[in-house]
Parts: C-alpha cells; sequence; structure tokens
C-alpha cells in the first residue's frame, strides 16, 4: 500500500502534466492564386495549349516554406503550403492562362496533342534575407514551350520586403510568383 501512494505522488504529476500540457498549434496554411494585375485583352479566338505537369528542384517542391540566410536554408516552423509548390503553379497557369489568350488543357493529353505544350520547372521560390536587414522575396521558373514554335525562358522576379514578417513574405513570394506568369502570358502572346 505505502508503494502504491508513493508512486503515485510521482505518477499524478506525470499524468496531469500530459493532461494539461498545450496542444501544438496547427500551422498556418498558404496557397499560391492568380490574381491578375491588369484587365485581359479580348481575343478574336484562343490558342489551345497543353501545359504539362510541372516540376520543381527538390528544395522548393515541399510543403514547408523557405527562407534563405546567407549559405543557410530555414523553414518557417508556423506556416505551410496547403499543396506542392509545383502542383499550385499548375493551377495557378490554369488560371491565368484561361483568363488571356488561349484555352489550357492539362494532362493527360487526349490522342491528338494541343500545338503547344507548356512545361515548367520552379527554380526559386523563398525568401531571402539580406546582411543588411530586411529582405526579399524570389520566384525563378524556368518555361519551355514545344509544338510549332519551340522556345525556352527562365523568368524571375522578386518583391523586397521591409519587414521581416512570415505572413508578409509568403504574400510577397506569391506576388512575385505572379509576376513571373504575366511576363509568360505576354511573352506567349508575342509568338
Amino acid at each position: 500500500m505505502r508503494k502504491i501512494r508513493h508512486l503515485s505522488l510521482w505518477l499524478a504529476p506525470l499524468l496531469l502534466g500530459g493532461c494539461l500540457a498545450k496542444e501544438a498549434q496547427a500551422p498556418k496554411l498558404y496557397e499560391l492564386t492568380y490574381k491578375p494585375s491588369a484587365p485581359q485583352s479580348s481575343c478574336a479566338s484562343k490558342k489551345r495549349l497543353g501545359i504539362a505537369t510541372p516540376s520543381a528542384l527538390g528544395k522548393v517542391d515541399r510543403v514547408e516554406i523557405p527562407y534563405n540566410e546567407g549559405s543557410r536554408v530555414g523553414y518557417y516552423v508556423e506556416h505551410r503550403w496547403v499543396d506542392l509548390p509545383s502542383s499550385m503553379l499548375q493551377k495557378l497557369l490554369l488560371d491565368a492562362l484561361s483568363s488571356s489568350c488561349f484555352e489550357p488543357f492539362l494532362p493527360p493529353f487526349s490522342a491528338v496533342l494541343p500545338p503547344l505544350v507548356l512545361q515548367s520547372k520552379i527554380l526559386t521560390l523563398e525568401v531571402r534575407l539580406r546582411p543588411e536587414g530586411g529582405a526579399v522575396a524570389m520566384a525563378e521558373v524556368a518555361f519551355s514551350l514545344a509544338g510549332e514554335k519551340s522556345h525556352s525562358w527562365v523568368i524571375r522576379h522578386q518583391e523586397p520586403l521591409e519587414r521581416i514578417e512570415a505572413s508578409l513574405a509568403i504574400e510577397a513570394m506569391n506576388r512575385a510568383l505572379n509576376k513571373v506568369v504575366q511576363e509568360l502570358d505576354e511573352r506567349l502572346g508575342a509568338i
């Protein structure tokens, strides 16, 4: 009986501590979305365009949101993407190009390939902290257009940040990626 009372004195705080321990807070989720900066021009006819499944470098294609501090890469602890950036890029491209002069198609393509197929690979999507203070959100994507005409581009944009705050940095990454896609749309429209 004495051993049980002695054990209960040790176990009670442990059990209560476990019951009263603060639950881990779920991370805040973010999605890359297309936000047009200007009204789209109307087209007489839309060009058919296949959008191949995008890819990304390994350090970029993860739900953790990266920041770069010199040669060290870190990840925001309480912030995550809702999906892999490559998957979100596909939806972003579909939304952007649907609202312009293109009729985009996603794989699997039918027996007849669209006349143009766009491939993309995210090279950079991160916040870079500057040694002198402040930061910049970076987006860099390699695009390759195959079909009747072939073209390749690496398009990059950056958005400066005055305050290093995770939610502001993530919004700036989204703006930078939107600028990349808008520039792509302009280049495709010129073909």
